[in-house]
């Protein structure tokens, strides 16, 4: 069976603001506003059929205005975002055609996106269920609860940071979200949301360049990133 593809940008919740009511979409990296990177790298992963954007309600003419500038055809929805992830993430959802099979969403603070990073996500997800980008841990990991007591370790390797972009079957995306929101099993966390329905999810390998912007400096790092892509 053939599989609808769409991607979802979120730019709109806290993690998507560098300060309180400074979104970090429409901050200048490089000449640019950093929403336009992670708009460019989806128009041009050739498993992307169409883009929605996620954006609060108050900048959404101004998401169109880039959306335009860039000429970015993919893009099909815009739908109004709020301060919470989940919130946002189901307002996106919503506003996809009901033929939508996979659904591969992303942090806009996250703009060294790579459409071939997307490309393997998704990949994932038609062979599995859900492809999650992530980055080995190398050094060894140490459990601390809370002070600094070391309660447990991982082996150096085992571990990896989750990040985004993250593909998953549509019906398995829904489902986890109103678990959440239902509060089902007490999770709080998407993709173990997802893992409690006993689907497969599998990390894809990320470059040391999928950096998420949290401040001033990270701005500065994903720029010279940029330079060398």
């Amino acid at each position: 069976m053939g599989h609808v593809v769409w991607g979802l940008i979120l730019a709109s919740d806290k993690d998507e603001q560098i300060a309180s009511g400074v979104d970090t979409a429409f901050l200048n990296l490089g000449g640019r506003p950093v929403l336009s990177y992670s708009l460019e790298a989806f128009e041009k992963c050739p498993e992307i059929d169409a883009i929605a954007v996620v954006a609060p309600k108050e900048r959404m003419a101004e998401v169109q205005r880039v959306v335009q500038l860039f000429g970015c055809t993919k893009v099909r929805r815009i739908a109004p975002g709020t301060t919470q992830r989940l919130t946002s993430l189901k307002s996106g959802l919503d506003s996809m055609d009901n033929d939508v099979t996979i659904v591969v969403y992303h942090q806009v603070s996250r703009p060294c996106i790579s459409p071939d990073l997307i490309s393997d996500t998704v990949k994932t997800a038609k062979r599995y269920d859900c492809g999650v980008a992530a980055q080995r841990v190398a050094e060894p990991v140490k459990i601390v609860p809370k002070g600094h007591k070391i309660t447990d370790s991982v082996d150096p390797g085992t571990a990896w940071i989750a990040q985004m972009p993250v593909a998953c079957r549509m019906e398995a995306l829904q489902k986890a979200i109103t678990d959440m929101q239902k509060k089902k099993n007490g999770i709080d966390d998407i993709i173990k949301a997802i893992e409690a329905q006993k689907k497969a999810v599998q990390v894809v390998p990320a470059p040391v360049s999928n950096i998420r912007i949290t401040d001033a400096d990270d701005l500065m790092l994903a720029e010279a990133f940029m330079r060398f892509q």
